[in-house]
């Protein structure tokens, strides 16, 4: 909302947007080309999450919009991994058959996400690249073990974890999520308790995990998924170390018989 002189509260729309300098590139090279270049860039897919931050003040210098690159919106399967394009929305990537085919119990977490309205537009890249901890794609990836594949202003690649990424100040396009195929997966996503704490396991034949995570803090690993490994000031500013705890040691639970790990 904006106060609006001779109109009172309305809401913020496009015309309220501050002005910035609009930048669409069709190739990689030129993405990296901007992101060097010109100044304060904001790489754009969807644009949903771009536009709650207006609300808070952002004001970006250059958006650098994607819409019109290639080879950032497919779905393959490579040696050992499944590979999801960066501007693959939230509508898209539940649907496709590799995912349904590979990776169904993702397939059907990446389902619950967002709204009718946002699903359309959002993409698994900026669900990642907002660093926002009310963003599900974090939790869940982290619990699959998946890497997240940049590309910096030089032209190198990272091959980051969901954790890495939250701590990166680099400016970098990142171009795909790769997911480990292995053999004995099986993966639940318990969000029955959202917002106030969420939890993913994942058990395959390297082992199991867990990833915990509430609307304000950001995805806890759990590699032997144990409630009992969470950090003492595993809090946030609704809940407290206690009630988180006994909150997810019950997702926990439901999510360890959900992929055939009891006990």
């Amino acid at each position: 909302m904006q106060l609006v002189a001779g109109a009172g509260l309305i809401a913020a729309s496009s015309r309220s947007a501050p002005p910035a300098s609009v930048v669409r590139p069709h190739t990689i090279d030129a993405v990296l080309a901007a992101l060097a270049d010109c100044p304060d860039p904001v790489l754009v897919a969807g644009g949903t999450h771009l536009c709650a931050e207006y609300l808070t003040g952002r004001r970006p210098g250059t958006l650098v919009a994607l819409d019109r690159v290639r080879g950032l919106g497919e779905i393959a399967i490579e040696p050992g991994m499944l590979r999801i394009g960066a501007l693959v929305t939230h509508e898209a990537g539940p649907k496709h058959p590799l995912l349904r085919t590979h990776l169904p119990e993702f397939a059907d977490a990446w389902a619950m996400i967002a709204n009718t309205r946002v699903r359309g537009w959002a993409s698994i890249g900026g669900n990642l690249m907002a660093r926002h901890t009310r963003y599900e794609l974090s939790l869940l990836l982290s619990a699959l073990q998946a890497q997240l594949v940049c590309l910096t202003p030089s032209g190198a690649t990272q091959r980051l974890s969901p954790a890495e990424m939250w701590e990166t100040q680099t400016p970098c396009l990142l171009h795909h999520v790769a997911i480990p195929l292995r053999e004995g997966h099986a993966f639940s996503y318990r969000r029955e308790l959202r917002p106030v704490v969420t939890v993913a396991v994942c058990r395959d034949a390297t082992g199991a995990r867990a990833a915990i995570a509430t609307e304000y803090r950001r995805p806890v690993l759990l590699t032997d998924a144990s409630i009992d490994t969470l950090p003492d000031d595993f809090a946030d500013p609704v809940s407290s170390a206690w009630y988180l705890r006994r909150a997810g040691a019950v997702l926990l639970g439901r999510g360890r018989a959900d992929v055939g790990l009891h006990g």
